[in-house]
């Protein structure tokens, strides 16, 4: 009995069998009745079990095939894009396609004319195996999708410079100058310069900004140190992958010396004769003092403008000359200098008097005297000369 309707099986020795009908979408209970030959004898019974009955719905709009038209399972990319593209059929019961990377969300593709599909697959992949599954639908969710499954490898390419420089020269001014000046312009090329991301100077280890201009010809303003120096020109290239190419030149930064003074003198006068002293005689000594004696490198002498003697000066900055008057006023004039040409020099003056005594003055003066020849340094191979 099946639910209450009495169903009379078949029996074939001692095997029976019978077809009922299940109550769709719910339980169905059973239970067998046997009834022996002989009326007394008492019927045996199956306590009732229950089946379930499904229905299982027709698939009215299915999928035969599913393609991707350029990818084979090994395929191998060296960049981290891929286009995929395919082709499920027939292309009326196709109602979208969907990509999945390596187990990941599921990515929906382009379906366009006659069940063609495509996707663009970029920055998903990792070096190595990569999985990749696509799956295409039909409108009937009684139809079971059709899905394609294979495994690509992802080898990324060796970056390579794609923006080579040539080389780069500093032209001016040319390595080993030496300059009196610790702020100078040097300049020059370089090859490549639509490739030129910037330059770079550096001197003596300290970067100093460039200034590139057009045809790769650059120029940078650049302080110098006293002594050497070593200038290295650097270009970059756009391309990062690209190598820096350099150019090294040296130049020495003479200091010019100071202009100021540093070995000045302190004093110098005149002792003797005092000032207006009046001598009976055309000749006397006048002495006097320069200091420091160290700082000195010469006191010279003169008598009312002419020319400068030179005078001796001993340890201790003093000094002496022996001098000719003329009659009446004398001005004798002292000046010393320093060892340091940025000193200043010093002067001293004084004046003193020459009255000859009566009988003594001079009636016919020699105003100079000078040999013409010979000419000092000339040598000669005899002893004897003759001097005018």
């Amino acid at each position: 009995m099946s639910n209450g309707t009495t169903v009379q099986a078949t029996v074939v020795g001692n095997v029976w069998f019978a077809t009922i009908t299940l109550q769709a979408n719910g339980p169905t209970k059973i239970w067998v009745k046997a009834v022996a030959i002989d009326p007394d004898c008492p019927p045996a019974f199956i306590d009732y079990y229950t089946l379930n009955y499904v229905p299982v719905a027709a698939c009215t709009s299915g999928l035969d095939t599913l393609t991707a038209s350029n990818m084979y399972s090994g395929y191998t990319i060296t960049s981290d894009f891929l286009f995929l593209y395919g082709n499920a059929s027939p292309y009326l019961n196709v109602d979208n396609v969907e990509v999945s990377v390596n187990g990941g969300a599921p990515m929906p593709a382009l379906i366009y004319g006659q069940g063609s599909w495509s996707l663009s697959l970029s920055g998903i992949f990792h070096t190595g195996a990569n999985t990749i599954e696509v799956t295409a639908y039909s409108p009937d969710p009684d139809c079971p999708p059709k899905k394609i499954k294979w495994t690509i490898y992802y080898q990324p390419a060796t970056p390579v410079c794609t923006a080579p420089l040539g080389w780069i020269k500093i032209l001016t001014p040319p390595s080993g100058m030496i300059v009196n000046t610790g702020t100078m312009t040097v300049s020059g090329q370089v090859a490549g310069g639509n490739y030129t991301s910037g330059v770079t100077v550096v001197v003596n280890g300290v970067a100093q900004p460039a200034t590139l201009g057009q045809n790769g010809n650059w120029f940078a303003t650049i302080t110098l140190q006293s002594g050497s120096n070593t200038v290295v020109a650097i270009a970059t290239s756009v391309d990062p992958l690209c190598n820096n190419v350099s150019d090294t030149a040296k130049y020495t930064y003479y200091v010019l010396p100071s202009s100021e003074c540093t070995a000045p003198l302190s004093s110098l006068n005149i002792s003797l004769p005092a000032t207006g002293s009046v001598f009976n005689t055309p000749l006397t000594t006048v002495q006097g003092t320069v200091a420091p004696v160290a700082n000195v490198s010469q006191v010279l002498i003169r008598v009312n403008g002419g020319a400068w003697m030179s005078v001796t000066v001993d340890a201790l900055g003093a000094w002496s000359r022996l001098i000719g008057l003329t009659s009446g006023a004398n001005v004798i004039d002292v000046k010393a200098s320093s060892t340091d040409v940025d000193c200043s020099e010093m002067t001293a003056s004084t004046t003193v008097y020459y009255t000859p005594t009566q009988g003594d003055q001079c009636t016919a003066p020699v105003n100079s005297v000078a040999i013409v020849q010979p000419v000092s340094g000339t040598v000669y191979a005899s002893p004897f000369i003759s001097a005018q």
